[in-house]
């Protein structure tokens, strides 16, 4: 007999409806969700059961008590409340909480240590230097260092970010970018006489520019069941990117490859680091040499992450079999999510005119792609008020490709 669950998810963003879609999809459930305020891609949704708001849910103590207090609203009618996180700060509080969590709440995410050291970009590559994990020339240094945190540094062209982009948004400023693209040293000492002014203290990350459009980009999911063992394995070519300041590095359109070693290799060094849960590699191939460069680790479902959901599982299949029902429904079958599967944000005819002019090749491999999925639509959410804000989402695509050149 199947257990009943409830699916809470934290956060209302489109990384949240996809989930949410992902559990409906798959077991006709609605879920609950938890966030700060209302946002439309999940303010009107017919397969959500609630929306739960509270305006410092961020904060810690705050996070721990108000997941309780909707524990004992909805315990006597499920027997398991499956707990997922939609973003970073979210599943952050869900591991610093783990132990308390725990007891309520079934999830899969890594300790607390473990998460540091693959959340802090300078634990991660020094992890990656360890295995020979291919990255790119990079610098951490702080803003008020100026041009001397920066001394030895030669690879130009090259990008400077925030480490912890989350605190850096927290200090506005005019110009202020989720990442800059620099030339020079001049550029560069620009931009770090602007965050410094700003009062940001924070680490900062100088990267040597890997060249090559978006689509040099690729993405990695992989689930690792609670036994740390390997369990989906997916592989994707980006196709486009988000072309806001603050948006870059979201990806809007992908489409699945063959899972090739590099995939493989990555996924067993977090099985080494005693990893489990789902996680998202960002990665680019490098043309100068023809290998990945591996950027980060997020330990979670992306946003665009759930394009795992058009093979033979699903996320919400992965959590379940293995959380509820200790992987005997999937009997840990190693899943591998099988190539040109096309998932997009975008509208198609936008998708046509950004490859049209350099990429015959994905325009023909695109344009008649049955296996397709875009995340905002959902044939099984009835909302008519959804589906018109949905559409109005869809068309301002075209403004944002319009105003914002590709990074």
């Amino acid at each position: 007999m199947d257990k009943t669950f409830l699916p809470l998810i934290i956060g209302v963003d489109v990384g949240a409806y996809a989930i949410a879609k992902s559990f409906h999809q798959e077991y006709g459930v609605k879920s609950v969700l938890v966030g700060r305020k209302p946002l439309g891609y999940t303010k009107y949704s017919s397969i959500i059961e609630k929306i739960h708001f509270k305006k410092d849910i961020q904060d810690d103590r705050v996070f721990v008590d108000f997941l309780k207090e909707i524990y004992d609203k909805y315990e006597s009618k499920y027997e398991n409340i499956v707990l997922i996180g939609s973003n970073d700060i979210y599943v952050s509080l869900i591991i610093k909480n783990k132990e308390e969590l725990e007891k309520n709440f079934s999830f899969n995410y890594i300790d607390e240590k473990l998460h540091k050291k693959l959340y802090s970009k300078k634990k991660f590559y020094e992890l990656c230097e360890k295995r020979d994990v291919a990255i790119p020339q990079t610098t951490f240094l702080k803003a008020r260092e100026g041009l001397e945190g920066a001394k030895g540094f030669a690879h130009y062209p090259a990008i400077i970010k925030a480490s912890n982009y989350n605190n850096f948004i927290k200090y506005s400023f005019p110009g202020q970018k989720k990442v800059y693209k620099i030339n020079n040293e001049d550029d560069l000492d620009e931009v770090l006489r602007s965050i410094d002014a700003s009062g940001f203290e924070g680490e900062l990350i100088l990267q040597e520019y890997i060249p090559g459009d978006d689509t040099y980009l690729r993405d990695i999911v992989c689930y690792i069941n609670t036994k740390g063992e390997i369990e989906l394995l997916s592989f994707a070519q980006v196709l486009s990117q988000e072309r806001t300041v603050s948006g870059v590095g979201n990806y809007t359109a992908l489409i699945t490859r063959e899972v090739p070693e590099i995939a493989r290799e990555l996924a067993n060094f977090l099985t080494d680091q005693g990893y489990t849960g789902f996680a998202n590699f960002d990665l680019k191939l490098d043309p100068r040499d023809q290998t990945y460069k591996v950027f980060e680790v997020n330990t979670r479902l992306g946003r665009a992450s759930t394009y795992i959901d058009m093979s033979h599982t699903s996320a919400a299949k992965m959590l379940v079999d293995d959380l509820l029902f200790n992987g005997l429904k999937s009997q840990n079958e190693k899943v591998y999510v099988g190539p040109d599967k096309l998932f997009s944000y975008i509208p198609m005819p936008l998708l046509k005119s950004i490859l049209k002019n350099n990429h015959s090749e994905l325009m023909r491999k695109i344009e008649n792609k049955k296996s397709k999925d875009n995340p905002l639509w959902y044939s099984g959410d009835w909302s008519i008020r959804r589906k018109i804000l949905m559409t109005l989402v869809s068309l301002n695509y075209f403004k944002k490709y319009k105003e914002n050149t590709s990074f």
